[in-house]
């Protein structure tokens, strides 16, 4: 599983009534039915699953599932 399927999935794991299908890189997370601590589990889980620190600066950058995604070094 690449990081955006495991992205994708968490987020899917997470918002069990909002169809997957519709999760993709530029769907806005402000669309999404999370709130901010599960979006700072998801980078968590991210982290840990990619052995990566994310700076704490970027996740005011957080806008779409896309940013999640290039989170991850394309080399992971």
């Amino acid at each position: 599983m690449n990081h955006e399927e495991f992205v994708i999935n968490d987020i899917a794991g997470r918002c069990v009534d909002y169809p997957k299908e519709k999760i993709n890189r530029t769907l806005m997370l402000s669309s999404l039915p999370l709130g901010s601590l599960q979006v700072l589990e998801i980078v968590h889980e991210i982290e840990t699953r990619f052995g990566i620190d994310v700076d704490e600066n970027s996740l005011l950058e957080l806008k779409s599932v896309g940013d999640l995604v290039d989170l991850v070094p394309d080399d992971r």
